[in-house]
């Protein structure tokens, strides 16, 4: 197979998802009818939550963020904001379905590495790519 370089751009899907989630989790706290400063600080709580995890996942901004996934013969290897380029394993519990790619990594360090790809994620053409190394290219 020939060799896998994605580069991976923020995604407006993802922030649509995000938003629409924590709209609906503040939306059931509030339904439970807490006092009203309780319904403040886990709204405000939540909001916080909620752009950190968009700041990490969906509009890659942090330093921990990834920014380029490459597969080829000598294996998967990513590259996070920070300029650190590591080599991964690809495990079991990865999604490849077409508008949907769920990675799960295992970096050098044991720890484990989850990232969500929709659609708007990358290149049309490349994510098609990725589905096809991740289904074919370990075998």
């Amino acid at each position: 197979m020939q060799p896998l370089d994605l580069y991976l751009k923020p995604s407006r899907y993802l922030t649509i998802i995000a938003i629409i989630g924590w709209i609906l989790l503040v939306s059931l706290c509030l339904t439970v009818n807490p006092p009203w400063w309780q319904s403040l600080v886990f709204a405000v709580v939540a909001l916080w939550r909620l752009i950190i995890w968009l700041r990490h996942y969906a509009w890659l901004q942090t330093d921990s963020s990834l920014q380029r996934i490459q597969a080829g013969g000598s294996g998967w290897r990513v590259s996070l904001a920070n300029g650190v380029v590591c080599p991964v394993q690809l495990v079991s519990g990865c999604r490849f379905i077409p508008g949907l790619i769920v990675l799960h990594f295992t970096l050098p360090s044991k720890r484990k590495l989850w990232w969500l790809l929709l659609a708007d994620s990358a290149d049309i053409q490349a994510l098609r790519r990725l589905r096809v190394w991740g289904r074919w290219g370990s075998s």
